[in-house]
């Protein structure tokens, strides 16, 4: 019996867990037990100590473990029992050796008082350094020294002859095997009690400690009945109980277990004893016989893959493949609860990684939620503290987890404590610049300026187009040592070779040059924060981390090659256990590097398979749809035309049986004139449908952000009040444009054209016809003095209020005095000529407003706020920011949302709309290609560049590219294709009723002819 004690977060404390983890799995099958952190208290309790690690052996005796979780480089001296150290340039001693030998003295003295064991036990105390190989302690010379005391050092964790080494280890030895009695007395001496010899009881089951769940089988109502108390008594007490029985539960029963029922604790399963017949049996935490494991999982109503996911043993490494609405983030939930319950795991010891912010605050919502709602269900206190604790759980996206990181090993790559992060962007334009100019005025260039502008690009063309390489490098997540390394093979014509030659130049050297600024700097860029995880995974840095912890990543599918290398690393290096989620399905963020064979490739990292659990069972979508579907898919899936990995293990089983409705999936054909009222007509119907049904919405899914500003534009002139749901935008809308159009006219008061813009927004509400202005031909000031002598002080006196007041007091006082709330509806009335839609707008710009104001505040202080300050900010902001989203309403009833498929990932919807089918995806060429990591050969990427296919510019008739493009190109197009695919699988499974595809014509390489491919000889659709 080894017992763990309470762990505090503080230092040491994985080193210590590294060793005992690893004795306890050595002294497993002896007579034997231990301790970690073992307080002892003095007579009196004058003081106190503890051990880190006690172990009684009847074979050994009592040893002591000083655990000290140092690395060799932080031991500067060894003189008598001192030794010296430094970590972070702070001196300190420790005496590892005489802690142990005080710790054991202490506590025999005490046990010898006891005559069965009067000189009867071996003693040794002993020094562990889990981070410190015997090679290294020997370089140092410290193994020749006789004030050295016994050691156990990293490699002696993993040796199986680490216990015979140790019973040579002594202070004193043990002259025998201790006789019963004397092993009898000193277990009671330490409370250690017999293990239970039989199996046990339904109420054993339930008083015992780390229990998470029981799973009842009860073949009839009298076992129901006989039962009925300790099912109460377990629910209540936290338990989730599963009850499967060929007995209805009486009505009785489930009324006053009915919010247990609702919140998912009971789940009641019905079996059919005539045809599976079984006993009465009450199973802890899942651990079902294989007769009884092989009974649920043919059981329909049951969903035997989250059972197994929850239940899991403990250090098992997971991939759980979660269809869509498949109640992912229920199982991650539920299998935190597992381990909390059953492992005594603390939360800080869970790490969670996810995909976005936004699913990083839900994640945390929802948890906090859970806990919450146990404490009404049971009125435990403790999951008050959970839901207070949830802020020490390391729930976060990659980047910033990747930043923790990046802060505690600064120290490996050559920077200082207290690493920031910063834009380099024209840093990195500069360097382009130098490393250009260098190229072009020392021997590296045969052609020279001529051969360089014989291109047909210019200089400024030349700066961004490189610049494009680097950021596309950036993204597909290459280190300094990939891109110095890349292939750039030859070009295809004469007049770009001397280009060709920049290229290579540039990227040998462009790096490095950016690494010494940021040292300099002590600061890096966002795409460092994975990128730089790479040195530290190749080079083996990672183990100065935290161990043991239990790493959850949140849709995996869409990891790319450094996270996934992040994982396995966390894995091999730290001992993390792993627990994956995803559907290869739904990776749909190929542009930002995602790997769709992320699941694959982390199997081949970690170098083993992982056990996979499939969740199959969709709560969201009405049965008799998600059957049409599988029809659609399975044409696009492996048996089909192979766009998408869908087979018959992926089929969706709906949970919400219906019988098939011929207008659940409709196929509308409409010509290029009538498309918008084709559009109007459908979206009315459905708003129709979903208007007496409070929290049910319709979503148009498009593309790309511009085409939802076109629709949201058509709904908008049609009467349609809608809510955008985009990617970041944030910055671009009304509210932060006006914002920025009031500061610049604060700023620049005496030109024209910023006050202009500042009056005519809603703080001010002016409509300044340009027919007045035209007379003073541009003059500005001759303007200004015209607008002033209409408004009057309207304006200049918060000029004024500047001089004495901080800005944003200034900034409240003009939101209030002008009434811009006020202000807001007859502004877009002016604009829509619609006062519903009108309304929309002005609560979507109150929100907007709300949270720039909540940004600057967190942002800048009471000090740092200035007019200057917050204007260069927000320039900033407005002009490199796409990742700030804009908030959502959630407080109207607005029933129309229009999104992008990436932005609906992960919601629902009653209807869903797709009115645009008819773009080509394959339209846009990518001017340069990297060749996919596991496609590389001889150790370097390809890389392929073509100016032609960047069609914005300009560049007469002189066009080329290098000899790997038309190759990669290919394999992009392919891909391409299988990614549009995967999209148009999420936009379809975000509906529960129904779905309506408007399309004109079938084109090629467009979600027309896809849906074509998939719907091609389906006779029911409407």
């Amino acid at each position: 019996m080894f017992i763990r004690g309470r762990m505090d977060n503080g230092p040491g404390h994985e080193a210590e867990l590294l060793v005992w983890d690893a004795l306890e799995r050595r002294f497993e099958g002896r007579e034997s037990f231990g301790f970690l952190h073992f307080p002892m208290f003095a007579e009196g309790h004058a003081y106190r100590r503890e051990i880190d690690i006690l172990i009684v052996d009847r074979e050994i005796g009592v040893t002591t473990i000083e655990v000290k979780g140092i690395s060799i480089r932080q031991i500067k001296n060894i003189s008598g029992q001192v030794w010296s150290c430094e970590k972070d340039g702070t001196p300190f001693e420790i005496e590892p050796y005489a802690q142990a030998e005080r710790q054991m003295d202490m506590l025999c003295k005490d046990l010898e008082e006891e005559p069965l064991l009067y000189r009867k036990l071996g003693r040794r105390a002993i020094v562990a350094l889990p981070y410190i190989t015997r090679h290294e302690w020997a370089e140092r010379g410290y193994d020749k020294m006789l004030n050295v005391p016994p050691i156990l050092f990293k490699e002696d964790l993993v040796d199986p002859g680490v216990l015979e080494r140790m019973g040579r280890i002594n202070v004193r030895k043990q002259p025998g095997r201790l006789a019963d009695a004397g092993w009898g007395a000193i277990k009671r001496r330490f409370s250690v009690m017999e293990e239970p010899a039989s199996v046990p009881s339904a109420e054993q089951v339930m008083g015992s400690k780390g229990l998470f769940s029981l799973t009842y089988f009860l073949p009839d109502r009298t076992s129901i009945d006989t039962n009925e108390g300790d099912i109460r008594a377990a629910l209540e007490d936290g338990k989730k109980v599963y009850l499967f029985s060929s007995s209805g539960l009486p009505e009785r029963l489930m009324r006053e277990l009915r919010p247990f029922i609702e919140e998912h604790q009971l789940q009641h399963v019905h079996l059919d004893i005539d045809r599976t017949p079984y006993g009465f049996a009450c199973i802890r935490n899942g651990e079902l016989p294989d007769a009884l494991s092989k009974l649920v999982e043919g059981c329909g109503a049951f969903n035997h893959g989250q059972y197994m996911a929850v239940h899991a043993p403990v250090r098992d490494n997971l991939k759980i493949m979660a269809g869509a609405g498949t109640g992912k983030t229920h199982v991650m939930i539920d299998r935190i609860m597992y381990l909390l319950e059953s492992e005594g795991v603390d939360l800080k010891d869970i790490v969670m990684i996810t995909f976005t912010n936004d699913s990083t605050d839900e994640m945390r919502r929802r948890f906090q939620g859970r806990m919450l709602t146990m404490f009404s269900l049971t009125r435990r206190k403790r999951y008050l503290e959970l839901a207070e604790d949830v802020k020490n759980m390391q729930i976060s996206t990659i980047h910033s987890y990747s930043k923790s990181i990046l802060t505690h090993l600064a120290h490996e790559i050559g920077f200082g404590r207290g690493v920031k992060i910063r834009s380099y962007i024209r840093t990195k334009d500069l360097i382009i610049e130098r490393l250009t100019d260098e190229f072009l005025s020392g021997d590296h260039s045969a052609g020279g300026i001529d051969g360089l502008f014989g291109s047909g690009l210019e200089h400024h063309q030349i700066t961004r187009t490189i610049r494009r390489f680097w950021d596309e490098m950036e993204k597909k997540g290459l280190t300094r040592e990939e891109i110095e390394g890349l292939d750039w093979g030859t070009v295809e014509d004469e007049d770009h070779a001397t280009l060709h030659e920049l290229f290579r130049h540039v990227f040998s050297r462009c790096e490095a040059e950016l690494e010494r600024i940021k040292r300099k700097d002590n600061a890096i860029d966002m795409g460092d924060m994975i990128r730089k995880l790479r040195w530290f995974t190749d080079n083996e840095k990672m183990d100065q981390l935290e161990s043991r912890k239990h790493l959850f990543v949140d849709e995996f599918q869409d990891s790319d090659n450094t996270q996934i290398e992040l994982v396995a690393s966390l894995h091999a290096q730290l001992g993390y256990t792993v627990f994956v989620v995803g559907d290869v399905k739904q990776s749909i963020y190929r542009f930002r590097g995602a790997d769709y064979t992320s699941f694959e490739r982390l199997e081949d990292k970690m170098g083993a398979g992982i056990p996979e659990v499939r969740l199959t069972q969709n709560y969201r979508t009405n049965s008799s749809l998600l059957d049409r579907l599988d029809e659609m898919f399975s044409r696009w899936g492996d048996d089909g035309h192979g766009l998408l990995p869908y087979s018959r293990s992926d089929r969706l089983v709906g949970v919400r049986r219906t019988t098939r409705d011929e207008t659940e999936l409709s196929l509308v054909e409409a010509g290029w004139y009538e498309r918008e009222q084709v559009m109007m007509d459908r979206i009315r119907e459905g708003l129709g449908e979903v208007s007496s049904k409070p929290g049910e919405k319709v979503a148009l899914l498009v593309r790309t952000n511009k085409q939802a500003k076109e629709v949201a534009s058509l709904c908008e002139k049609n009467g349609i009040a809608v809510k955008q749901n985009l990617d970041g935008t944030f910055y671009r809308s009304h509210a932060v444009m006006h914002f920025k159009a009031l500061l610049e006219a604060m700023m620049y008061p005496s030109e024209a054209v910023h006050l202009v813009s500042a009056l005519e927004t809603p703080y001010f509400l002016y409509k300044i016809p340009s027919r007045l202005l035209v007379r003073y031909e541009g003059d500005g000031k001759a303007i200004s003095r015209y607008v002033e002598e209409r408004i009057g002080d309207d304006f200049s006196r918060y000029l004024k209020d500047l001089r004495r007041l901080p800005f944003l007091a200034v900034i409240q006082r003009i939101i209030a005095e002008k009434g811009l709330m006020q202000n807001l509806q007859p502004y877009y009335e002016r604009i829509t000529q619609d006062p519903e839609v009108a309304a929309s707008r002005a609560r979507q710009y109150e929100l907007d407003l709300a949270h720039l104001m909540n940004i600057i505040h967190q942002q800048f202080g009471p000090d740092t706020g200035t007019l200057y300050t917050i204007h260069r900010w927000l320039k900033l902001q407005v002009r490199v920011n796409t990742n700030e989203n804009t908030p959502m309403d959630t407080t109207s009833d607005g029933q129309l949302e229009i999104t992008t498929i990436h932005r609906a990932k992960g919601l629902e919807y009653h209807t869903v709309i797709l009115p645009r089918l008819d773009f080509p995806f394959t339209n846009q060429r990518n001017v340069f290609l990297i060749e996919e990591e596991q496609d590389e050969t001889g150790g370097m990427r390809r890389v392929g560049w073509d100016l032609s296919a960047d069609r914005g510019r300009v560049t007469g008739e002189k066009e080329g590219k290098n000899g790997y493009y038309d190759d990669l190109e290919t394999s992009e197009l392919d891909e391409i294709v299988k990614e549009e695919t995967r999209l148009l699988y999420v936009a379809l499974t975000r509906a529960k009723n129904k779905i309506v595809l408007i399309r004109s014509g079938v084109k090629p390489d467009t979600w027309g002819e896809l849906l074509e491919k998939a719907m091609g000889g389906m006779h029911d659709v409407r």
